[in-house]
């Protein structure tokens, strides 16, 4: 009778347990939804904030520009010959006007002075809102009028103005800048906000200046945002009504002032929008729910057949199962069994090993057949390692599970030098899998070293120094003591590379950071930045000429040869000095002094200079190379070199990087490195971006109407461009003006561009990825790594610096890193490439070790389109075929 109780107990486990589960999916589908709804709309409201703040930022930016230009314009008029010519002064390219912006310049009666365009409409304008309101109103503030159709331009545009006085302060006439209406509504395509987004300009008075719904500019008589008392808008975010614009949507809204002027800018998101991933999830659920229920009821009647034989199982043989199914996990985990050994107290003094698997065995450099039957006693025999270990065991057997990574101590009879174990206690002991660990360690550990070190030289790196600076600045200012840096740059370093190799300049590099470090003090630093590119840090400096005699000393050392390997170099270098607290009080100041010092060595031909604060006239020089540049850019002087990238496995052609070439009448050939981290300083190297993107597309669709079967390029895209926020778009207009597929067109990044905002880093990168156009990490290595932000970011392609691939054969060690950066890339999904391959064992090593594609000069050199296009039309005769070029 007891046993048809216990049973019976059986049949209504099984129905009960089903109800609960049917119970509790029900209550989780409507639970999470409705937690899922509100966190979408909590989350909602914070992006809206976010969104608001960046276009608020946004437009700051774009306001302070046009009132810095208008402020200086205004001041030569009040303060000059009063005889200016816009059209003459834009000519000469003395203003950068972008939104198709122009300017016009009226006078106290409102007829036309100036403009920055032929003119040949009305004159007169003195019945537009903007001088009427300059003309009552003596207040200097820049003013925005509501979007009209210009007299003199015949478009929309909105016009920023300002007051212009005489020298007693009476009305002169106003200075009127006219922007197109996108010059408020930069993200107008919909990629950032959501089809359904809201962006307003507001000022102070109400007004809406523009307002732009979803891709749709409102710039009607129709109000877009309908604001008043039902529709009031506050500082923070929050939900507003769909009769509050003029599309009838529902939105999330959030205002964010602009500080310093009467506007707000106004971010709303669609409130259908937000939902509908939440919805349809909500009907997914639902729907899976019902089969789970229909599953449920199966399982519960399928379980009451199955009840008798379950209650049968013994505990004991249901434990034994688990401990191997965890053995099993893993086909590399080393598994063990063990019983507890007890002493008559009954307490636990070993662990015997009752089973094991055979990569258990090999562990220890045994065999299974060896191993079972022994304890920790008999392999290390009562010594304070087999009294640690069961220590160890008991810990965890008292825990009932548990598990740890270690370093394998000396005396121990593993053969790993890392392990990771996990423990599961059974009745008489612990079940046990161990894995070996030591290569993944190895790897973290060689990353880790990575970001703080420079591989060629194994000097600390830019990274290292950005962080480390700071802190001994601190404390010699603490201890009262003067710091000196050195900026030292190599003289005539890149004829060396362009003569002799860049095997032998990473040769003339690498001896020259030994020479430096013999050369300094032990608690001295030597770093090196990049290129050809070294810092010193002096610390505890006693006097100016204590760092005089340094610097000298290092000069006339290396006016005696190197030594290396391939023979002698003789190499001077010219060295830069700024002192602490002296010439700067900060990082920043000191290399940025010390830099320009050593430009100053370099000009002069001496060994080293002192930073002085008249140098910084030597930016005149820079100044007309700037100009140059921008008058290269007028006159089309760039040209775009391709070098191609070949499948390290069949030695297919399967992509070109586009590098750009300045080829100018005066100059000659410029290198790159000449002229691009000036670029970088200004927008030029923005639009020299937009050049270069242009021209690839335009030869992509030259080749394609020859019949010629093309492979992706990728156009290298500075900082300062990436982080202006436009890539995607500028790309997108680029395959639509050639008319080719934007997935033929890649994205080449440096590390630098992506330290940034993440936000904007993620958007950009995201906006490109829904075009088909592939991002690639450039010159990984070079000093800005971030493991953390690749695993966040979606990026396809890591292309590996040459500085790791040129030490592949040479150093012992170089093949650990390589395969480390490898296997990490792989692990996030991405395409590895190796740069500046220049040999074939420097090729097989990186086909040896699962690199995907290889780039450098064994293949070919950068070389202009005409040779380009003869390599495409090689790889369409025979397209698996890898020839050094």
């Amino acid at each position: 009778m007891m046993r048809h109780t216990k049973y019976l107990s059986l049949f209504l486990l099984w129905p009960l347990v089903g109800g609960c589960l049917i119970t509790a999916l029900w209550l989780f589908v409507a639970r999470t939804s409705a937690a899922e709804q509100t966190a979408a709309t909590t989350q909602a409201m914070r992006n809206v904030e976010s969104l608001s703040d960046a276009y608020a930022k946004q437009m700051l930016r774009s306001l302070e520009k046009v009132d810095e230009l208008t402020a200086v314009i205004k001041f030569f008029w009040e303060h000059g010959p009063n005889a200016f010519d816009l059209n003459e002064l834009h000519a000469r390219g003395l203003f950068s006007l972008d939104h198709k912006s122009v300017l016009v310049m009226l006078d106290a009666n409102g007829d036309l002075r100036s403009a920055t365009f032929p003119t040949t409409g009305p004159s007169n304008f003195s019945d537009r809102p903007h001088f009427i309101h300059h003309r009552d109103d003596p207040s200097d503030a820049i003013w925005i009028g509501t979007p009209t159709v210009g007299r003199l331009i015949k478009r929309p545009v909105i016009q920023v103005t300002r007051r212009l006085n005489k020298p007693d302060g009476s009305f002169d006439g106003d200075l009127i800048v006219g922007v197109t209406n996108d010059f408020f509504t930069p993200a107008s395509n919909g990629t950032l906000f959501g089809k359904g987004s809201a962006q307003a300009l507001i000022g102070d008075d109400g007004k809406i200046r523009v307002a732009l719904l979803g891709n749709e500019l409102k710039i009607d008589a129709k109000p877009a945002l309908r604001i008043g008392a039902g529709c009031a808008i506050s500082d923070r975010a929050a939900r507003i009504d769909g009769g509050c614009f003029s599309d009838d949507q529902a939105r999330y809204v959030a205002v964010t002032a602009l500080g310093g002027y009467p506007y707000k800018a106004l971010v709303g998101l669609s409130e259908a929008e937000i939902l509908a991933p939440v919805l349809a999830l909500k009907g997914e659920r639902t729907q899976i729910a019902w089969i789970s229920t229909l599953l449920i009821l199966v399982f519960s009647a399928v379980g009451l057949g199955l009840s008798m034989r379950l209650y049968s199982r013994r505990a004991e043989a249901s434990q034994v199962r688990m401990a191997y199914r965890l053995a099993t996990e893993n086909g590399k985990d080393g598994f063990y069994l063990y019983h507890t050994v007890r002493d008559a107290n009954n307490d636990i003094v070993d662990f015997r090993i009752v089973d094991c698997n055979e990569q258990a065995a090999r562990f220890v450099g045994s065999t299974k057949a060896r191993l079972i039957g022994s304890t920790f006693t008999d392999h290390y025999g009562g010594s304070p390692h087999q009294q640690m270990l069961v220590a160890s065991y008991r810990h965890y057997y008292e825990l009932g599970e548990g598990e740890d990574e270690y370093e394998v101590p000396p005396g121990s009879i593993v053969t790993a030098v890392w392990m990771r174990r996990k423990f599961v206690r059974t009745i008489e002991g612990l079940a046990v899998t161990m894995q070996d660990i030591s290569d993944k360690v190895a790897n973290d550990i060689a990353l880790v070293r990575l970001a703080n070190h420079d591989e060629l030289t194994k000097l600390p790196n830019r990274n290292w120094l950005m962080q480390a600076l700071p802190a001994l600045l601190a404390q010699a200012q603490r201890e009262g003591t003067q710091l000196a840096v050195l900026f030292l740059d190599l003289n005539n370093f890149k004829s060396v590379n362009d003569t002799l190799g860049h095997a032998v300049g990473d040769q003339v590099l690498a001896a020259t950071a030994a020479k430096l470090i013999s050369l300094v003090r032990p608690h001295d630093h030597v770093v090196r930045l990049g290129g050809d590119e070294f810092t010193i840090l002096l610390r505890h400096i006693d006097n100016h000429e204590t760092v005089a005699q340094t610097a000298l000393r290092i000069s006339n050392d290396f006016r005696s040869p190197l030594r290396m390997a391939e023979g002698e170099r003789r190499i001077g270098v010219s060295i830069g000095i700024a002192l602490f607290p002296a010439d700067g009080t900060d990082a920043s100041a000191l290399l940025k002094h010390a830099d320009m010092a050593m430009y100053e060595a370099k000009i002069a031909k001496g060994s080293h200079s002192f930073y002085a604060p008249s140098m910084s006239t030597m930016r005149e020089g820079q100044a007309l190379l700037e100009e140059d540049l921008s008058v290269a850019l007028e006159q089309d002087q760039f040209q775009v070199y391709y070098q191609p990238r070949v499948c390290t496995a069949t030695g297919a052609l399967v992509g070109m990087e586009a590098l750009v070439r300045w080829i100018s009448p005066q100059r000659g050939f410029v290198a790159p490195n000449e002229f691009i981290p000036l670029a970088e300083t200004s927008d030029l190297i923005i639009r020299i971006g937009e050049v270069v993107a242009q021209k690839v597309a335009v030869q992509l669709r030259s080749w394609i109407d020859a019949g010629i079967s093309v492979v992706p390029i990728s156009v290298n895209v500075s900082a300062k461009q990436f982080n202006a926020g436009q890539v995607a778009t500028l790309f997108k207009t680029c395959a639509e003006h050639a008319a080719i597929a934007p997935q033929l067109l890649e994205v080449e990044l440096t590390e630098s561009a992506m330290m940034g905002n993440f936000d904007l880093v993620a958007n950009q990168i995201a906006a490109l990825s829904a075009l088909g156009i592939k991002t690639h990490v450039d010159d990984f290595g070079t000093g800005y790594s971030s493991l953390a932000l690749l695993q966040s970011l979606s990026l396809d392609v890591l292309k590996i610096d040459r500085a790791f691939t040129a030490n592949l054969g040479v150093r012992a060690d170089s093949e650990i890193l390589f395969h480390a950066i490898i296997a990490m890339a792989h692990s996030l999904g991405m395409t590895v490439v190796a740069e500046g391959v220049e040999t074939q064992q420097q090729l097989d090593i990186a086909r040896r070790l699962s690199c995907d594609e290889v780039q450098g000069y064994l293949i070919s050199k950068p070389v202009p389109a005409s040779a380009a296009e003869e390599l495409l039309r090689v790889r369409q005769a025979a397209p698996s075929t890898l020839t050094p070029v």
